[in-house]
């Protein structure tokens, strides 16, 4: 039986049975919680790596950018998404 929060009644009488419901339904939804095991599993799955050895890029940028600029910062950002996903 699912746990039902308008039991026991205000003034009701107590009844076992009902009561042994009402913790039998929490005990339900406790139980189909995950587990600090699962969210766990979860974080160290799909989180994004850390990626502080990723040192700034410092060039300075011409007006166009050049080829050589533009392979720089291609590389960066290939740098830095290997490091999230590593």
């Amino acid at each position: 039986m699912p746990y039902d929060p308008n039991l026991p009644a205000q003034g009701a009488p107590i009844v076992s049975a009902e009561l042994r419901n009402q913790f039998a339904g929490l005990s339900d939804n406790i139980d189909a919680k995950p587990s600090m095991a699962d969210v766990t599993n979860a974080i160290a799955t799909t989180a994004a790596r850390n990626c502080d050895a990723v040192q700034q890029l410092n060039i300075p940028l011409h007006d166009p950018v050049t080829r050589a600029e533009g392979q720089a910062i291609m590389d960066k950002l290939n740098e830095t998404i290997g490091a999230l996903h590593s």
